[in-house]
């Protein structure tokens, strides 16, 4: 779910990047990716709502939640993601 939030938040800077295969980038550059993680996840919480994006980048919340809609689908569609369960009390999976 983590490189969903990143292409999220790249897209939101720089629309390219809604296009650009981050998981070659990050198969090609694997252990600094991880490490990278790691630093990150023990110098702070990385879990924001929608709300909090909006505040961050300074957009609508709507303009968040179309965003998220369309990488959802999109990787739907390319047979990444996948709901399993009902929208209030499944999750989604990485395939």
């Amino acid at each position: 779910m983590g490189s969903l939030w990143q292409i999220l938040m790249l897209a939101q800077w720089k629309s390219l990047f809604i296009d650009v295969p981050l998981e070659s980038v990050i198969k090609a550059h694997q252990q600094e990716y991880y490490k990278a993680l790691g630093s990150a996840d023990s110098a702070a919480d990385s879990s924001l709502t929608r709300q909090q994006m909006a505040e961050k980048i300074g957009k609508d919340i709507r303009t968040i939640s179309r965003a998220i809609s369309r990488a959802i689908k999109k990787l739907q569609d390319e047979g990444k993601l996948q709901r399993v369960g009902s929208d209030k009390s499944g999750h989604w999976e990485l395939l």
